[in-house]
């Protein structure tokens, strides 16, 4: 009985050092064989699901469409994939990234008028279908010579939003999208010169102060003005030498009860700006004001004094 326990013991030990010392790979397929083919092909299953839904890892790197409809598109995915583009859920081209995972889509010809939004599909082998994360909404204002407004929103994240086919600012401060999450915060996005500082105010307490990127894009997102029933917010700076103010009116209640509530997100054109809206639960909604035009330029006089600092700093260099 002694001899046989020892036996058993003695396999038990030699067991466990197999295990530790054969690779990963041959533990797994001598344990593949043991499995019944139903158990099998269910675990190939969720393999090849785990495998594919990292695989679609779509950005939308650069956005750029004309006022009269021509688009271009770029981004980065995984390597020599076909992708098909969709606006508005009809598919309406296929294209491959190539082997470092890069692709480009130029329009045929102009995109029609009216909002349009844009995404990226894939299907694996078996006909599976998975989507970018990421949406494209061109806010076309219908005039010929306005580039419209592109946003690109990761559902995702629903504090990201990214402002593309707008001009890099030499001489302004603008506003141009404020996010709304109900008894949480507030982010405030705007475009400014490279570096610039600008402070913001809410019923004349400041609130604080951000510093535009290389970009010229600013972010500024606080906790502390959301319980405020009504706010009036005011964003400054100063330009060489200029003082440029933007003030901003915004009647929290009131957004929000006006904003459009449904499952799916949701976009309506205002007088002065597009106001979008998102689900993140049952009971719960962003709302986004994308301001069409909130801006403050540099007059004439302080356009010579930018002027005569420009000729002054190239006179020392």
């Amino acid at each position: 009985m002694k001899k046989e326990l020892l036996s058993i013991m003695f396999l038990l030990a030699v067991s466990i050092a197999i295990l530790n010392i054969v690779p990963e790979e041959i533990q797994n397929e001598n344990f593949s064989h043991k499995l019944d083919k139903s158990t099998q092909s269910n675990v190939n299953s969720v393999k090849d699901f785990l495998t594919e839904s990292n695989k679609l890892s779509v950005t939308f790197d650069i956005i750029r469409v004309s006022p009269k409809g021509d688009a271009v598109m770029a981004g980065k995915s995984e390597p020599n994939v076909e992708l098909f583009l969709y606006e508005n859920g009809i598919k309406i081209s296929s294209f491959f990234s190539d082997a470092n995972g890069e692709w480009v889509w130029i329009s045929d010809s102009p995109l029609s008028k009216g909002l349009k939004v844009f995404n990226v599909r894939y299907f694996n082998e078996s006909g599976q279908e998975f989507e970018s994360s990421q949406e494209i909404y061109v806010l076309d204002e219908n005039e010929t010579d306005i580039k419209p407004i592109v946003l690109k929103l990761n559902l995702n994240d629903h504090e990201e939003i990214n402002l593309y086919n707008r001009d890099y600012l030499e001489n302004s401060l603008t506003v141009d999208i404020l996010n709304y999450f109900p008894k949480d915060k507030v982010s405030i996005y705007g475009r400014a010169p490279e570096d610039q500082k600008i402070k913001i105010f809410s019923n004349d307490l400041l609130l604080g102060e951000v510093k535009s990127n290389f970009y010229g894009n600013w972010k500024f997102s606080s906790k502390e003005i959301v319980n405020v029933d009504r706010s009036n917010l005011k964003f400054l700076t100063t330009i060489a030498g200029v003082e440029l103010e933007i003030d901003l009116s915004i009647d929290l209640g009131k957004l929000e009860n006006n904003m459009s509530k449904s499952s799916v997100t949701k976009i309506i054109k205002e007088e002065n700006s597009w106001r979008l809206t998102r689900k993140l639960s049952d009971k719960n909604f962003v709302y986004s004001e994308i301001f069409i035009k909130n801006s403050k330029t540099i007059g004439i006089s302080g356009l010579f004094k930018l002027e005569n600092f420009r000729n002054y700093y190239n006179s020392l260099i």
